[in-house]
């Protein structure tokens, strides 16, 4: 839910897009996504200034702010 005061800002994916990854992506020191690297939305994470996606990359779940994703094309695939 979203306050109704609150600014809409529209996200760009929903749980289930396929996605990847415009950058490599890391943790700490770890690198956890190639650039390229596919994932799946599994949930769309709201905040005041910016929208952040749970992404499954492989076996693991991350954060990942919306700009970090680019959209995969299901016709190509």
């Amino acid at each position: 839910l979203v306050a109704i005061e609150a600014p809409w800002m529209p996200n760009r994916f929903e749980r289930g897009d396929r996605v990847s990854a415009r950058l490599a992506l890391a943790t700490g020191d770890e690198r956890v996504a190639a650039s390229g690297a596919p994932g799946e939305i599994i949930a769309v994470i709201r905040e005041p200034e910016a929208i952040h996606y749970h992404v499954l990359f492989g076996q693991r779940v991350f954060r990942v702010p919306e700009t970090a994703l680019a959209p995969i094309d299901s016709e190509s695939e």
